[in-house]
């Protein structure tokens, strides 16, 4: 398949409320408005609709979910490697267009038939054109300390997310999670984030140095 159509149900759209109906409609303006090509955020063809449903089109065949391969798969270096690099030069091209994801998860991110990650959906995403943006959004634990203490965020909160996801390819769980389960919530998540030291992150020891010098400078709260 060369082709992608993203659904997105209209009703369940609006109980959602007013608020993410402005986000759907601000990816749609986004995704049409890319001036450049790349080849790890898929290209969008058009938009249309019907009493029930809002599509999307997207000039590329998706084949994987990364959030539903890392149900069961953990990475190896050199694969979680291979995938970030195709990460990173998708936010290295949004951020050339001026724009700031604020939204990296597996959840979004998908394998095409040549084995490339995608990176999808742009509701969040803000044009970096405005005073610095203040809101809280995507995954609690992907937030960066500037999210969380509710400053203006801007770029830089897209590579500390990236760090927080390829610790998880790696060991399918959050750098911030806790063996009390008592402290896996927004409150102990936001805590540790806001907490965190330069060079302190907790790594399994069989991470290479060169993995660890990467995170560490990914997740660098300064």
């Amino acid at each position: 398949r060369d082709y992608t159509i993203k659904v997105i149900n209209k009703t369940k759209s609006s109980q959602l409320g007013s608020a993410y109906q402005g986000f759907v409609m601000k990816e749609m303006s986004l995704a049409s408005g890319l001036v450049n090509h790349s080849a790890f955020v898929p290209v969008s063809l058009g938009f249309f609709m019907d009493e029930a449903s809002l599509y999307t089109i997207f000039k590329i065949g998706l084949v994987a979910d990364i959030a539903e391969m890392l149900e069961t798969v953990t990475f190896d270096e050199a694969i979680a490697s291979f995938y970030i690099a195709n990460i990173l030069l998708a936010i290295e091209h949004l951020h050339a267009e001026g724009i700031c994801y604020r939204n990296l998860s597996p959840d979004n991110l998908y394998v095409d038939a040549y084995g490339f990650v995608q990176l999808c959906d742009l509701k969040y995403a803000v044009k970096m054109d405005v005073s610095p943006p203040r809101d809280y959004c995507g995954v609690a634990w992907y937030l960066s300390p500037e999210q969380v203490a509710g400053q203006g965020h801007s770029f830089p909160v897209d590579l500390w997310a990236l760090g927080i996801l390829a610790f998880e390819m790696l060991t399918r769980a959050s750098p911030w999670h806790s063996e009390n389960d008592h402290e896996n919530n927004e409150v102990g998540f936001y805590s540790k984030i806001t907490n965190h030291a330069k060079g302190k992150l907790n790594c399994p020891q069989e991470f290479s140095s060169d993995l660890k010098d990467l995170l560490n400078d990914l997740l660098d709260p300064t």
